[in-house]
């Protein structure tokens, strides 16, 4: 527990959740077995990490309260980060925007901290979100993580990504899975420090967002390893609607495709 104390201090320190924490950090007013008690996405707020402040401290910040990083490192999206690699039993690596040199998120890897240690430290003002996987893309970008659900399609078997998210304290964390089972009584695996400037998440799937270049991919059964899809385009103007392809392509599943190979797919693309 003084480990966990320590990696998440700068959240409890706060001047702006300083009361809140200090609730939150007192184990007798805190139920460890209490259910989430969100039903509705709330919007972030910016984590504090030992005094830094996501989405408004620097690089130049960084360096002054962490000092010399053990080595800068390529991060990904578009290569529009760098990552200060800090090391250490938590493995800190602190994301810094190469336009604006500001910090945008803040990642930890910590070992052997159960679900329970961080309720416990944190209360139970938190959210179980479930990260779908968004079929519709924009070729050469990288889509946002889509929130499919919120809390009650949670289960033991579960394979996508559920994440349980302190929003006011900018706090996200995930746990360790099982035979590719999602397992969230496991232990923390990592810890992600957001600002309400880079949230992450959206809240509606890009099919919703018809736009020239937005593309799905359908493979029926499933598309073969190393095939180019066949593309086709579509058009708002004719009416058709990508969300109606990608709903028909859910429907090949299961017995329908015992005796079906899999395909080339074919990648739908808006063209106007």
């Amino acid at each position: 527990m003084l480990f966990l104390t320590f990696l998440l201090q700068g959240c409890s320190q706060s001047p702006a959740n300083s009361e809140r924490a200090e609730t939150q950090l007192n184990p007798e007013t805190q139920a460890a077995n209490i259910k989430p008690i969100s039903n509705e996405l709330r919007p972030w707020n910016s984590a504090n990490y030992r005094g830094l402040e996501v989405g408004k401290s620097t690089d130049k910040d960084t360096l002054l309260v962490l000092g010399k990083p053990i080595s800068i490192i390529d991060t990904p999206l578009n290569n529009t980060a760098k990552g200060f690699y800090y090391g250490g039993a938590d493995s800190l690596i602190v994301r810094i925007d190469r336009k604006s040199n500001i910090i945008s998120w803040i990642e930890t890897n910590p070992k052997n901290i159960p679900k329970a240690d961080i309720i416990k430290e944190f209360g139970n003002n938190y959210m179980l979100i479930v990260y779908g996987h968004d079929p519709c893309f924009i070729e050469g970008k990288s889509s946002p993580p889509f929130v499919s659900s919120i809390e009650k399609t949670i289960n033991t078997t579960n394979t996508q990504s559920v994440v349980m998210e302190y929003r006011d304290l900018g706090l996200s964390i995930r746990f360790r899975g099982e035979n590719e089972k999602f397992m969230y009584d496991n232990e923390v695996y990592q810890i992600n420090y957001f600002s309400d400037k880079w949230p992450i998440g959206t809240t509606s799937s890009l099919c919703d967002q018809p736009q020239k270049g937005l593309s799905f991919i359908a493979c029926g059964c499933g598309c073969c390893g190393g095939a180019k899809p066949m593309k086709q385009c579509i058009y708002r103007s004719k009416g058709d609607d990508i969300m109606n392809l990608v709903e028909d392509d859910k429907k090949w599943s299961g017995s329908d495709c015992n005796t079906v190979g899999c395909s080339n797919g074919t990648k739908y693309v808006y063209c106007d």
